[in-house]
Parts: C-alpha cells; structure tokens; sequence
C-alpha cells in the first residue's frame, strides 16, 4: 500500500525561505509558503505539528529574528514534535566571531576607516536597522564601484552576500504628491516590520546551548557546516552551496530529544 504524504515526510525546515529540499521526505514550511512545496506556517504562532512527528528539525537563521520569549517557546514546540531520539539543527549568525571580528579591526584598521564599518556593520546593523538591507546593503552597493574595497571584502561573503555586488539597485520613480510620499513609507514600514529581517538577538555556542538544554534537549553538539550527527542530511546539506559554506560565520549546533 502506498504510503501517505503524512507518513513519509519525517524532517522539517522551518523558516526555510527559498532554501528546501522538495524530496517527499522534508516537510517546508514559511511565513509566505508557496504550496504545494512550501507551507505557509507563522513563526509567531504555535506550530501546527502533532507530538513525535519529525526525525530531524532545520532551521537556517530563523530564531534571532524572534524576541527571547518566543525562542524559548519555539525550541519547547520543536522538542514535542520531534520524535525521541530526533534531531533538531540550528544555524545562527555567531556572535562570537562578530565580537571577535570587531576588536581585531579595532585593532588593526584605525588606519582603515572603511573596513573597520564594514565590521562594525556586521555586529550591529541587523538588530538596528529600519528598512530593507539597513547598512549593509548601502556598504554593499557603493563597494560594487570600488576596486580597493572589493579585493577584501569579496573573500568574507558568502554565496548569499555576493550576490548582492552583482545586482544593480532598483531605479525608483519620483513620487510628487505629499500623501503618496506619506502612504509609501507607511507600506514601506509595516511590510519591513512583518518581513522578519530584523535581528532580535545574537547567540554564542554557550547561550545558544543553555537555551535548548531549557527545552528539554538531553545533548548539544557544536559543529561544522559540513558536519551532521544525522548522517543522511550530509547528502542533503543545505549549509552548503557547490562544495562550499552558504553562510559564513555562522554557528551551527544539533541537539538530540
């Protein structure tokens, strides 16, 4: 008897965006789903999952767009639906190498005012920015022009971030009427805050480690991008992007119900 989608689907990737795998095995899952792919699930909310569905759990830089309180219900949530002994694999920007990173160019760039934002930007622009790509997309765009800066810059980028320097910014038409203006950056405000592209919070291997061990995970394991205690997500790594980290300076950790 063929089996139900219900029953062949044993991993999860929450808040996957444009990143999932569509084998029948995953389930993906998104603020703004595309069904059939991809189901329209809200962060904000309790997740829809019955207790012991899920082998394996992956979220990509999802729960630093949450405050505190929904992190730790989230994690709870993710715990009763994961089946015992699943897996659950979060990745998240490091704290520690953003930290790191900022007092070695406090160090070694007072000379280098440019490359110094640059990682002054990477520490702070996310969890203050007021408008889509903040700091960072502004620093991005005007690098593109600049030989001096790309020949440093291009090597810290991701696949993601590089992407970016080869996009020409959007022409925008002057908008005439005072009321326009006005009902413009309304719906450019509302669609930022709901977009979740604001950091909330930063997490280092400790904090993010006594978070899970607060949901009820029995072990926490630091590891690689390239690196999975779940054996079959090697094949299916979506830390990856043609042999290589999709998402540098990230901290990826697995915790075991």
């Amino acid at each position: 008897m063929k089996q139900s989608q219900a029953t062949r689907v044993r991993k999860l990737n929450l808040g996957c965006g444009s990143r999932y795998n569509s084998d029948s095995s995953w389930e993906n899952a998104d603020f703004s789903g595309r069904p059939p792919r991809v189901s329209r699930v809200n962060l904000r909310h309790r997740l829809p999952y019955k207790p012991d569905t899920f082998a394996f759990v992956y979220m990509s830089h999802v729960i630093d767009h949450f405050p505190l309180t929904r992190v730790r219900s989230l994690l709870g949530e993710i715990y009763g639906c994961l089946v015992p002994g699943g897996i659950l694999r979060i990745s998240v920007p490091n704290l520690e190498i953003s930290a790191t990173n900022y007092l070695r160019s406090l160090e070694e760039n007072r000379a280098d005012p440019v490359r110094h934002h640059w990682h002054t930007i990477e520490l702070l622009d996310q969890l203050t920015r007021v408008e889509r790509g903040g700091e960072k997309a502004k620093f991005l765009q005007s690098a593109r022009s600049r030989l001096e800066v790309l020949s440093w810059l291009r090597p810290l980028l991701g696949h993601e971030m590089l992407r970016h320097l080869e996009v020409e910014p959007s022409s925008r038409r002057p908008i005439g009427l005072l009321k326009t203006v006005a009902s413009a950056v309304l719906r450019r405000v509302v669609s930022f805050e709901a977009s979740g592209e604001r950091h909330y919070w930063m997490f280092d291997e400790v904090s993010l480690g006594y978070f899970l061990q607060q949901a009820g995970f029995r072990q926490v394991v630091r590891l690689d991008w390239n690196q999975s205690l779940n054996v079959e997500y090697l094949a299916e790594n979506l830390d990856s992007h043609e042999g290589y980290e999709y998402k540098p300076g990230s901290l990826y950790v697995e915790a075991v119900k």
